[in-house]
């Protein structure tokens, strides 16, 4: 039961309330947001790449991260394929794989779930851009110096982005446990990439902070210096994933 009500929370569906023509290809990349029946304070967003999702369910007034999970999914035509690679607070969890036959239009899709609620979510934007696509950080600083990060073992820290969103999670592909995750929206201006902070596990005060980075994208690496968020000197390397 645990790992269905999951499963009807991450996936925003879509409902048999419009129905795309049969030759149109449905199309998911971008940020969601999932409209409420009711007014409420809990926020529901999923970013979609080429093959990957993230999904996080913030309450606006605590900044309390409420869920968080994510996986992997294929689209072909209305029927969607998914796995969960992770849950947040579950350190057992396997990957759950599931499939929903999606209906809906390029703005708008809902889901109905098997106990009669339809969930609907509205496009935020189309997930086009330079740093749109996932990416996975390689080099990290410590001591003032930038090393490489094992891209073997379990741990796996991935960064998903859209053309106005971001959100970066790091997990156990093993057990599924997430260790940490934080995200929100980016902007440009005059050459520095700009992440705005919506929600982060580690620290919710956080919340409301803007980290301006010095950055670069050469070939399917990308360079960015500038600060945590607690002031100390940041600078990583994440290497575009290839979904």
């Amino acid at each position: 039961m645990l790992r269905l009500f999951y499963f009807l929370l991450l996936m925003p569906g879509f409902s048999i309330m419009m129905m795309p023509p049969a030759h149109a290809q449905l199309r998911l990349n971008g940020a969601w947001v999932r409209i409420p029946h009711d007014p409420s304070s809990i926020k529901c967003l999923t970013l979609f790449g080429d093959r990957v999702f993230m999904q996080t369910q913030v309450d606006t007034i605590t900044h309390h991260i409420v869920f968080a999970g994510g996986g992997t999914y294929t689209l072909h035509g209305d029927t969607l394929d998914g796995a969960f690679l992770y849950q947040m607070g579950d350190k057992t969890i396997q990957p759950s794989h599931f499939q929903l036959v999606l209906n809906g239009n390029p703005d708008e899709l809902s889901y109905t779930s098997s106990d009669g609620e339809t969930q609907r979510w509205k496009l935020l934007d189309d997930g086009q851009g330079t740093y749109a696509g996932t990416w996975r950080i390689v080099q990290h600083m410590q001591n003032g110096q930038l090393r490489d990060i094992p891209q073997t073992g379990d741990r796996k820290t991935l960064k998903l982005l859209t053309a106005s969103h971001f959100q970066w999670a790091a997990f156990n592909t093993a057990t599924g446990q997430l260790y940490a995750t934080g995200g929100g929206t980016y902007s440009l201006n005059n050459g520095q990439y700009i992440e705005h902070i919506e929600f982060f596990s580690r620290d919710s005060t956080r919340v409301g902070m803007s980290l301006p980075f010095e950055d670069e994208i050469k070939g399917d690496q990308w360079y960015h210096k500038g600060k945590t968020t607690k002031g100390d000197p940041n600078f990583e390397v994440w290497k575009r994933v290839a979904e």
